[in-house]
């Protein structure tokens, strides 16, 4: 039985998040969901559950003094924290806290679903270490080690990243690139390097999916020698 723990401020807000949740149970079977309030939490989680989920409107600086009582207090399982945050900058308090991962509000439920899928299956979560927005705008993909370029479209972009969807061949995870492309809001054309850090969808098929990491140029040079 896998026990998930939802701590909102009321009950209406507890039931939209395990509606959100439920499509988990296809997944992993058997799931007990139990309710909470905030100040409660510490006297519902125990040995027995496999996950918190900490839903919450604004982030205030008391949410890692609790990350530390609830631990002092024996419970050592992951948290999710659904916050919104007054400043991006927040997000790197985080990268080094064990088991702990905020997701930014708004998010979508298929962010939500993903860590909660790798939390359940003991996987290591890492912060995002920056804000993404939603785009939908086209991106020049051109490949440092090989004879490839594709147009494709970057569905979300951050400062540290990409996630696009196009004809992507063969690429494959380690793939350098230069990705250029107009941020429409801006109205001003950017080139950057990246490093594909995943991609899903069978090599082949008319669209699949990737995730790139923008590097710097320095070190898209020392792979390339390094390769050699």
């Amino acid at each position: 039985m896998i026990n998930v723990v939802m701590a909102s401020r009321n009950e209406s807000d507890n039931a939209l998040l395990q509606k959100k949740l439920s499509p988990l149970k296809k997944e992993f079977g058997a799931m007990s969901f139990l309710s909470a309030r905030p100040a409660n939490i510490k006297s519902t989680v125990d040995s027995q559950t496999n996950l918190l989920v900490f839903n919450t409107h604004t982030f205030t600086s008391s949410f890692k003094t609790s990350v530390f009582q609830w631990r002092s207090l024996g419970y050592l399982g992951p948290i999710l924290a659904l916050v919104k945050l007054p400043d991006p900058r927040i997000l790197n308090q985080f990268k080094d806290v064990r088991n702990v991962v905020l997701l930014e509000k708004p998010y979508e439920n298929k962010d939500l679903l993903g860590i909660a899928r790798k939390f359940l299956r003991d996987s290591q979560v890492n912060q995002r270490r920056y804000r993404r927005f939603e785009t939908q705008q086209q991106a020049l993909l051109e490949s440092y080690q090989k004879d490839f370029s594709a147009n494709t479209m970057i569905y979300n972009i951050s400062r540290g990243g990409a996630y696009i969807k196009g004809d992507l061949e063969d690429m494959s995870q380690g793939d350098l690139l230069r990705v250029n492309f107009e941020l429409d809001e801006l109205k001003k054309n950017h080139t950057m390097s990246a490093k594909v850090v995943w991609t899903s969808g069978q090599v082949g098929a008319p669209e699949r999916a990737a995730g790139l990491q923008f590097i710097s140029k320095e070190a898209i040079y020392n792979y390339l020698l390094d390769a050699i």
